[in-house]
């Protein structure tokens, strides 16, 4: 394992409204490259800058903590507590008062894990998590590692002075095909204890079932043990997504897994991912939905209220969110209405005035609305009941 620092220049991504997956607006990652070494990663696409070899060459950027600090001042985001860190300054602790509006920041995606090994030796997440806590941001954050139990008092913290979110990625129960699929990562069952433990703490959860494996991993008996072990756990949701397949991790996957353990599927991967990196079984979209919700699970991530934002749109948001995310199983992902939808949505989310409210801002934002997202948002307002 070759560890290597480095000075990143820039830290947050550019300001964007994620709705419906973890609902944050920016992220950061600080590390590139991931020792857990899944063959399925999507990380392992040149698009990504990533380093080689992906599992066995990681980049930590050793100054995320100061950047990700210079970037929320840069927003005139003020700090309200200053200590809290076992320095010193925790004798003379400072409150602020919050001034600027905050928004959701994600912290880890799915091309790195942010509490793989390197973040025993360097802590740079739990840096991080510090900084989210002294500027009090919303904050969410994606893992495959029970480690995370190891920020549990900090975690509670951030949630107790705003929102705090834990979402654990898992894909398979089964030991045998687990350790095939992700040779380095936490068992599945360190990953729901882990998460049953941050729930019994008051910290929101939930099930990121993402990559389901077509043909390895896609059957019912797998999905609902997942599912029966996410409700054990207290999970709020499980959101999920089916495998992706782009050219470089394409033949990586099918070496490392597919050839060696399943040879009787290598020719549907070929012929499902020749000319599309995304595929899915309809039947088992269908009964998987079903299943989640009979067990009375969300397949969407809970929607905070960040300070400074307002409280009325945000419901509709999610509602509209919510329509867009139905359609994608009647028309095309890419249909003009659903395209629609979530420029609504991510309009809505960062609008500060009301718009069931009178006033010019409203009218304005209302009027560079297309009929259709008219349409849209006045049944939302109807159906949300926030008149």
């Amino acid at each position: 394992m070759q560890y290597v620092p480095i000075q990143a220049k820039t830290l947050l991504s550019k300001r964007t409204s994620e709705v419906g997956w973890f609902w944050n607006e920016r992220s950061c990652n600080p590390y590139r490259g991931c020792f857990h070494g899944c063959t399925y990663c999507d990380g392992r696409n040149t698009y990504y800058h990533s380093p080689q070899p992906f599992d066995r060459k990681i980049e930590i950027k050793m100054n995320s903590p100061e950047l990700f600090e210079k970037e929320l001042l840069k927003d005139g985001i003020e700090r309200v507590h200053q200590g809290g860190d076992g320095t010193l300054l925790d004798f003379y602790e400072i409150d602020v008062p919050k001034r600027t509006p905050r928004f959701i920041v994600g912290i880890g995606g799915g091309v790195t894990d942010v509490y793989q090994p390197a973040e025993r030796k360097y802590r740079i997440t739990r840096k991080l998590l510090q900084k989210c806590w002294e500027f009090e941001m919303p904050t969410t954050l994606l893992t495959k590692s029970h480690l995370v139990l190891e920020d549990l008092e900090l975690l509670s913290k951030i949630n107790k002075a705003d929102w705090m979110n834990v979402t654990f990625s898992v894909t398979v129960w089964d030991k045998t095909i687990q350790r095939r699929l992700e040779p380095q990562a936490s068992s599945t069952k360190r990953r729901f204890d882990a998460l049953q433990e941050l729930r019994a703490n008051g910290i929101h959860g939930g099930v990121c079932l993402m990559p389901i494996i077509p043909k390895i991993a896609d059957d019912m008996t797998n999905l609902n043990r997942i599912l029966d072990e996410a409700v054990k756990a207290d999970a709020e949701f499980v959101m999920w997504g089916y495998l992706t397949l782009k050219p470089d991790n394409k033949k990586y996957f099918l070496d490392k897994t597919v050839r060696p353990f399943y040879p009787e599927h290598v020719s549907y991967y070929l012929d499902a991912f020749e000319k599309k990196w995304y595929t899915w079984d309809v039947e088992v979209v269908k009964k998987l939905r079903k299943e989640i919700k009979d067990r009375g699970l969300s397949e969407i991530t809970p929607l905070p209220v960040p300070f400074g934002r307002n409280k009325t749109n945000l419901p509709l948001t999610k509602k509209i969110y919510h329509k867009s995310y139905e359609l994608s199983f009647t028309k095309a992902r890419e249909s003009m209405e659903r395209k629609a939808l979530i420029d609504l949505a991510k309009k809505l989310i960062t609008f500060p005035h009301s718009v069931t409210s009178s006033s010019n801002e409203v009218s304005s934002f209302l009027a560079n609305l297309s009929e259709f997202q008219q349409e849209q948002l006045s049944e939302a307002i109807a159906q949300t009941n926030v008149l």
